[in-house]
């Protein structure tokens, strides 16, 4: 290595320098006429300037080149290398035409057409696009085109489309210098928003952030009323029969839509079915409106609590919202009444009945007989001698009665009265007793003392 380098050194110090060369041409110019043999060195040198000329005019021509790309690369900056990366592309290469870009919206091809939908953009709205040259910068700046591929660029968000995910962001985020240049396609959606195609790769490129389009309506069916004979909360007497229709609201129906309703009848103390439900199908919509035109009749045999619902179910399924709107009525049905006193007539709920009558503390139906005494005179026909004067060998006749007011039959009683005062100014005549009943009673002869 040493000694090529000593070698090249050499060779270096003996070519001569551009103004040692100059001098040597004019030294063999000015002898050519002494010495004519010094023209082939003559000869040798002007070969030499000639291509060192034409060296130096190659040089001024890159010169020139170099200076022309520069100044083209400041009037038309690169476009975006996005429209390079076929893997972003909503079209893979683009269109190179308008008919070429309808024809992709017309065949969906790439899901081009349902992106485009998502946005209001109709393949009519593509054939009616001019061509155009935008820049990233137009519109202020606020112009963001569609891609597949994230690229984490500032300002990038996600859109969901038909279950698929794209890409949003700003057009200038891919700019390398003060702005990118595309050649597109520029119409107008069907809401009267701006949009552009990028024929170099299709992406779709709107004015602003666009607000997510709003979700597509749902069909749902909800249980609006559950009609019934009695009002709920009501205590109904065993036997009863209950009526229940019910009616039924929807929303973004398709036409013919049907709905089914179902009725539960409920224990609502164990929990369990008393009947099986009773499915009532295919009651249309009229309106917005489904109206059960039959009734479910359910007879109340058993005291109890009991709840009654409604379901409504459309398409084999519970639609959205069905379980929230069930419908409800709650009945109850009375316990026949008890009747706490048995052996007396009637039907007597409260034990305050069981007392013979309103006198009696207890069941004791003696206390329900009521004593009374008469005196009639039977010399001066006197039925009722009571207070009156009787003479001496008038006849008396004293009366004892007894009166039941209770309920309930006496059997058996006595019935005492002292008559010792009376004998003491009288004398007892025979020994002839008289029975008078009143209620129901079995009368005793009178004991005397």
């Amino acid at each position: 290595m040493h000694l090529w380098f000593n070698k090249l050194k050499r060779n270096i110090k003996k070519q001569p320098t551009m103004a040692k060369q100059k001098t040597t041409f004019k030294r063999l110019v000015t002898n050519l006429p002494y010495n004519p043999s010094l023209i082939s060195q003559v000869v040798f040198y002007s070969k030499r300037l000639k291509h060192e000329t034409s060296i130096r005019r190659m040089g001024f021509v890159f010169i020139a080149l170099t200076f022309l790309i520069q100044m083209f690369a400041v009037i038309a900056p690169p476009t975006a290398t996005s429209a390079q990366d076929q893997n972003n592309d909503l079209l893979a290469g683009g269109f190179s035409s308008r008919a070429e870009a309808v024809g992709a919206c017309t065949d969906s091809r790439k899901d081009f057409g349902t992106i485009l939908a998502n946005y209001g953009i109709s393949c009519a709205n593509v054939a009616a696009t001019s061509v155009q040259t935008i820049r990233s910068t137009d519109y202020n700046g606020q112009l963001y085109s569609m891609g597949r591929l994230p690229y984490g660029k500032p300002g990038e968000y996600r859109v969901v489309i038909n279950g698929r995910t794209y890409y949003m962001r700003p057009l200038r985020s891919w700019d390398s210098g003060a702005f990118s240049s595309y050649k597109a396609l520029v119409g107008t959606s069907k809401t009267g928003a701006r949009f552009m195609l990028l024929f170099d790769c299709g992406n779709l490129t709107v004015v602003g952030r666009p607000s997510p389009p709003p979700p597509a309506p749902v069909k749902t069916a909800n249980c609006s009323v559950l009609l019934s004979n009695y009002a709920a909360g009501s205590v109904l007497k065993k036997g009863s029969l209950i009526s229940l229709r019910g009616q039924v609201t929807g929303a973004y129906l398709p036409a013919g839509q049907t709905v089914r309703m179902n009725y539960d009848y409920i224990d609502l103390d164990t929990g369990k079915i008393v009947v099986g439900q009773s499915i009532h199908p295919n009651i249309a919509f009229k309106n917005g409106l489904a109206n059960d035109p039959n009734a479910a009749n359910y007879t109340l045999n058993t005291p109890g609590r009991y709840q009654f619902r409604l379901s409504a179910v459309m398409d084999s399924k519970d639609v959205p919202g069905s379980l929230q709107g069930r419908c409800l009525v709650n009945v109850s049905v009375e316990m026949p009444p008890i009747d706490v006193c048995p052996q007396l007539p009637g039907l007597q709920t409260d034990i305050i009945q069981c007392r013979p009558c309103k006198d009696a503390t207890n069941n004791d139906a003696i206390a329900c007989l009521v004593l009374s005494k008469t005196v009639s005179n039977d010399t001066t026909n006197v039925i009722n001698a009571d207070g009156t004067e009787a003479k001496a060998g008038d006849v008396l006749t004293y009366t004892l009665s007894t009166k039941n007011t209770g309920k309930v039959t006496v059997k058996k009683y006595v019935v005492k009265e002292n008559i010792s005062d009376v004998q003491d100014y009288a004398d007892v005549l025979g020994n002839s007793v008289r029975n008078r009943i009143e209620g129901s009673h079995r009368f005793c002869p009178v004991s005397s003392s």
